[in-house]
């Protein structure tokens, strides 16, 4: 902790960058999950969601979630 007093930054600064780093990885890693796990109803577009969440993290996961997931294919 000495090498960040320089800075002024105390524990509750670091918590704060720590969630502002891990939130958007934590989202990606979700929804690849999600994405490998189901089955959608034209297979292409799982390779597709899957390359735009790649190329923009935090855009393509929140896309994913509001659209993509109305591409799945319900089991019947």
């Amino acid at each position: 902790m000495n090498g960040l007093l320089f800075l002024n930054v105390d524990a509750p600064e670091i918590i704060l960058l720590l969630f502002i780093v891990s939130f958007p990885l934590i989202l990606t890693i979700y929804c690849l999950l999600d994405i490998t796990r189901s089955s959608f109803q034209d297979p292409t577009n799982k390779i597709i969601w899957a390359i735009i969440i790649l190329l923009a993290p935090v855009i393509g996961a929140l896309a994913y979630l509001i659209w993509g997931r109305q591409q799945k294919s319900t089991a019947s």
